[in-house]
């Protein structure tokens, strides 16, 4: 009895151990990918902290003019194509503002782009964030 029961303990152990090591695998993936493109991946803004930041952003920068909205996006293909559309945008026209920030501790990506040149005369800041799996 105390064989078997041994026996499950460890066999449970290896299990969650293992997907502790697995959690953080394919962020760790996508960060090391966009920094061997060339990207400057940014730490400093922790995601928990986000709302804090993009008002200061958006006080430093636009003098609290512009609207904000996240958007997650969960396809990586999907979210990496929306950052090279951004690169090519013209400046203020949904181009990419700032660098990538990477959150080590959730796990996630994100950029922002900046619109200022909207119809209705409000500035739009649009956050696209990932959290690789």
């Amino acid at each position: 009895m105390v064989l078997v029961t041994g026996t499950v303990v460890i066999l449970v152990s290896v299990l969650l151990g293992s997907q502790f090591m697995v959690e953080g695998k394919v962020y760790n993936e996508r960060v090391a990918f966009l920094r061997k493109k060339g990207y400057e991946v940014n730490t400093t803004v922790s995601w928990s902290d986000y709302e804090e930041w993009i008002d200061w952003v958006n006080r430093r920068y636009f003098k609290g003019r512009m609207n904000s909205d996240v958007r997650e996006v969960e396809d990586w293909m999907e979210w990496y194509g929306l950052l090279k559309e951004a690169e090519k945008a013209m400046v203020y026209d949904d181009s990419i503002f700032e660098d990538i920030h990477a959150c080590d501790e959730n796990h996630c990506l994100w950029f922002i782009t900046v619109n200022s040149r909207g119809t209705d005369h409000v500035g739009h800041i649009q956050t696209y964030v990932i959290f690789p799996e």
